[in-house]
């Protein structure tokens, strides 16, 4: 906060609290007249520096430190409201930080990180293959209650044909390389997805395929179901805590 500051005036001051006990400030010019006396060593009467305040006019810069305190109290009070509003803003409809409570995205996440996600991502253009997403958990998603958003990694998109083989993905024909899978084997899907048996499934108008990075220890699309895109809140992109998991998604 800037310092308030004001100029100082020297003011005659009462001295019995009256206008006739005032003490006149005489005039004296630049021949050095004496005070009391003039030039033909007469008294003269005492004349008031115009310049100096009468005694009425002492309390304006006080009143006027407080007005400024009161201004400036105002507008600190405006710039913080201001910040707060455009920081809620930022979280609800821009970037938001989420808290990773599973393994299930392992090894690229561990328990405990903090991701921040771009809630504004999709706005711009759709969900494509392998980004990072927190969704709301689906009705159909048969988890606890207490469980609301959820991560996982989008592995197809409305029209595409996953087949789930050998421990292996495979997405419209050709074979995921899924690095960071660490190698762990993918389980088929269950009959909720495959009702045929045969291991391949397209993924219906406006739903996604989403998968836990770490395959034999995510409950996820395989067992549950698609996820549909407008549960999605936005989409991962970096580890922002703690700092030695610190890197982008």
């Amino acid at each position: 906060m800037d310092d308030v500051s004001e100029d100082r005036t020297d003011a005659v001051h009462p001295v019995d609290g009256s206008i006739d006990g005032l003490v006149a400030v005489v005039a004296v010019d630049e021949v050095g007249i004496a005070a009391g006396g003039g030039p033909d060593g007469g008294d003269t009467e005492p004349s008031v520096d115009p310049k100096v305040p009468s005694s009425g006019e002492t309390a304006r810069p006080a009143a006027l430190s407080g007005s400024k305190k009161v201004k400036s109290l105002i507008e600190w009070v405006v710039v913080i409201v201001v910040a707060l509003v455009v920081a809620l803003g930022i979280r609800q409809f821009v970037f938001q930080p989420f808290w990773i409570p599973s393994g299930s995205m392992e090894d690229t996440l561990d328990i405990g990180d903090r991701v921040l996600v771009n809630k504004a991502a999709y706005r711009f253009h759709g969900v494509r293959h392998g980004d990072v997403v927190v969704f709301e958990q689906p009705d159909s998603w048969p988890l606890a209650e207490s469980v609301k958003d959820l991560i996982k990694r989008v592995i197809a998109i409305p029209g595409d044909e996953v087949f789930i083989h050998d421990c292996s993905v495979w997405l419209n024909g050709g074979k995921l390389i899924e690095s960071y899978t660490d190698g762990k084997c993918t389980e088929p899907a269950e009959a909720v997805l495959d009702p045929d048996g045969d291991g391949k499934f397209v993924v219906p108008d406006k739903m996604l395929f989403v998968m836990g990075d770490n395959r034999t220890g995510s409950t996820d699309g395989r067992f549950n179901g698609f996820v549909p895109k407008s549960d999605v809140v936005g989409r991962a992109f970096v580890v922002i805590w703690p700092r030695k998991h610190w890197g982008w998604l």
